[in-house]
């Protein structure tokens, strides 16, 4: 069945000629496959099969009396039988090698799959889709944009851009995606809630902010572009990190890294935060103490580095790193003279800022940047943050070492983060370049 009438015909005929011997076929043509009559005795070969024998069942592989061995397969060309179109898997004498499918990466499990099984056009395998809903939908979730609203309600009108969406939303402010209606470029704007804007303290950090970020330029800390007043609202057009936060970053990974990342990725990541931090420690800038007279002075400590300001600008193994929201950093020789941070009021991520930092935060200097750095190091390496869980009794427990939580962790490696996350009597790593030669030594 499945072959041509002739091609039937001619299996059937060397079928018959087998069967009764070739020697013994009275008036059979000699064809391709059988030996004639008048032909010398070939040399020993293959065990005649006897006149007597039993017909055997028709075959297209078999051996035949004096015949060349024949190719092995059922698809093999016979003399004046039709050629048949070659099937999907048949490879070709000459033919053309065939393409290969075009793949993609999950982007939970980091495995590659092919591209036609993509659902809703997500770079997400079937294997996931079906069996880690709940790593699905939280890598949906981290990327769905917030309800949109009306751009005249709050926003301050700026020409040539539009608002895209809400980014997201903090305690005194809210960022939202533009796009330059000429170019298409995407941008981000910061601006202040109503609330927010209504407290003193509130609008001179923000004005800080303004005033600062303007005057940093580094590869690692997000440029701003533009700041000001307009329409009774405050804003800063920055630059736009499209793989969000660290934080964010975790949670889309979770499936392929398990909440926490490479040792050499999370140090790579590291790394460029404290490039920055370096950069920002030693940069000169203009602020203003609290009569208002300004004064150009040196270094700048940010006093808020956590996962949550940690911004990537691509999603690959390799991404580039951007420290932004520097709300609360400042100008640490007008340490205690700015007038905007409260008395009282500590600054900073309680999980990523040193014990000193809390208990004297007016005064911070670089020192506690680079603490932050090394527990964000800290958290990349185990998804947690370096103290245990807090008390009355005991607000700042002692850093776990990182071993415990994850042994594979080099020692070399251990060894650093554990010294400058020591924080009694006094902090031990006090500057950036300190900390990277650790990590790098």
């Amino acid at each position: 069945e499945g072959v041509s009438e002739e091609t039937a015909l001619l299996i059937d005929d060397i079928a018959k000629t087998v069967a009764l011997g070739v020697d013994n076929a009275p008036g059979a043509e000699p064809g391709p496959n059988c030996a004639k009559k008048s032909a010398p005795e070939p040399e020993p070969g293959p065990k005649r099969v006897p006149e007597s024998a039993p017909e055997p069942e028709p075959g297209a592989n078999r051996a035949q009396k004096g015949a060349p061995e024949p190719k092995p397969g059922p698809d093999r060309a016979q003399k004046g039988a039709p050629e048949l179109k070659p099937g999907p898997d048949r490879a070709q004498k000459g033919a053309p090698e065939p393409k290969m499918e075009p793949l993609c990466r999950c982007e939970l499990c980091g495995k590659p799959f092919p591209e036609r099984e993509r659902t809703e056009g997500l770079n997400i395998c079937p294997n996931c889709m079906e069996n880690e809903p709940e790593a699905v939908l939280r890598f949906l979730l981290a990327d769905v944009p917030q309800k949109a609203e009306d751009p005249k309600d709050g926003l301050p009108q700026l020409e040539g851009l539009r608002c895209v969406r809400k980014l997201g939303e903090g305690a005194f402010g809210a960022v939202w995606l533009m796009e330059q209606t000429a170019t298409g470029r995407k941008l981000a704007l910061k601006t202040m809630l109503e609330s927010a804007m209504a407290q003193e303290v509130e609008r001179k950090k923000f004005a800080r902010e303004m005033s600062i970020a303007a005057q940093l330029r580094h590869p690692n800390i997000v440029e701003l572009f533009e700041s000001g007043q307009r329409d009774g609202q405050f804003y800063m057009l920055q630059e736009y990190c499209p793989c969000g936060s660290l934080v964010q970053f975790l949670e889309r990974n979770y499936l392929r890294w398990g909440g926490r990342l490479p040792v050499e990725l999370a140090v790579d990541i590291t790394l460029q935060v404290l490039d920055a931090l370096e950069y920002a420690h030693g940069a000169r800038v203009e602020a203003s103490d609290v009569t208002g007279q300004k004064q150009v002075l040196h270094g700048v400590v940010h006093r808020d580095i956590h996962p949550g300001n940690i911004f990537l600008m691509d999603n690959s193994d390799h991404p580039v790193v951007k420290v932004g929201d520097w709300g609360l950093s400042k100008a640490y020789e007008l340490a205690g003279l700015s007038g905007v941070s409260a008395q009282n009021v500590p600054t900073g991520t309680m999980d990523f800022a040193p014990m000193q930092q809390h208990l004297n935060f007016r005064y911070s200097g670089p020192e506690v940047d680079v603490w932050a750095a090394a527990a964000v190091l800290y958290f990349l390496l185990t998804g947690q943050p370096p103290r245990g869980r807090s008390s009355a009794a005991d607000p700042f427990p002692a850093v776990r070492d990182v071993r415990r939580l994850r042994p594979e962790v080099p020692e070399r490696l251990a060894h650093a983060l554990n010294r400058t996350l020591r924080e009694k009597p006094r902090l031990a790593v006090l500057t950036a370049a300190q900390l990277r030669g650790l990590l790098t030594e």
